[in-house]
Order: structure tokens, then sequence, then C-alpha cells
């Protein structure tokens, strides 16, 4: 089926949140290439973890968020919209995106690098109320603090 008629199928509502998202994966795109990441995040109302999540030690805590049905829909559209060929659904663009859509609950973005085969592997995920949205990030990366100052 074509965008364009999967977009006239949906609900009003529905396709009124992918005009928002189309045009929010843009802003990203065009931030991720051209702004520093701490500028970007803030822009999009997220704050940079620094450290390791407080329940990362014992994955606690995941069943306790509650997402609004429309805040999941919207969630689950913004992915879709990320894995067309028009954008690049990379982590960072998928968590800095998600990290927008669940602004009410405050989410923060956290970076995270591991070593696989003798290359160095990055990842982006979301953390909500100390809860990883990702958790096998926690095991398998290694989160890089905020910077302290953004440079010039």
């Amino acid at each position: 089926m074509s965008a364009l008629r999967t977009f006239w199928s949906l609900p009003l509502r529905a396709q009124l949140d992918a005009v928002e998202l189309v045009a929010l994966a843009a802003v990203v795109e065009l931030g991720v290439r051209h702004a520093p990441l701490p500028r970007l995040a803030a822009l999009l109302r997220l704050d940079l973890v620094a450290g390791r999540p407080a329940d990362a030690a014992n994955g606690a805590g995941r069943a306790a968020l509650a997402f609004t049905p429309r805040e999941r829909d919207r969630l689950e559209l913004a992915a879709r919209i990320l894995r067309t060929r028009y954008f690049d659904g990379s982590c960072l663009r998928a968590a800095l995106v998600g990290g927008h859509v669940l602004r009410a609950h405050r989410p923060q973005l956290a970076i995270g690098v591991a070593k696989r085969g003798g290359a160095v592997a990055a990842h982006a995920w979301l953390v909500v109320d100390g809860t990883s949205l990702d958790p096998s990030a926690d095991e398998e990366f290694l989160v890089l603090g905020a910077p302290t100052s953004p440079r010039p």
C-alpha cells in the first residue's frame, strides 16, 4: 500500500498526528546534522542522562510506567514514519522523536557506547522516571555523561 493510501485510511486525529510527526522527524533530521546534540535535546525538551539510570541494576520500574493510549499510538506512528525511506530511523532519531512525544513525562536521552568485535558501537535510548525504555541497552552499553559545558 502506498504511503498516501495508508495516510488517507487513518482516522483524522491520526492524520493530524502524522503530519506533526513528519514535521518533527524533519526537524530532528536537520538538527542531528547541523546542531550540537545538547542543544537539539534541549530544543525537544529532553535532558541528557548523566550516568547509569537508577533501575539499571535490577530492571525495576518498567511496569510502573503508564503512558496514555494516545501516547502509545503516537509512538507507534512515529516509529512507522521513521521506518519509511524518507527518514533515517536510527536509534538516535527515534529516541529524539519519541522523547518529544513523551515530553510530559520528562524523559531523558541516554547515549551509550560498547565495544563489539573490536569496533565501538553507539546506541541512544530514553529513560523515563529512572526506568530505561530499552532495558537491554543498560546491560550492553556504558552511558556517556552529559557534557559539562557546550563547545563554542
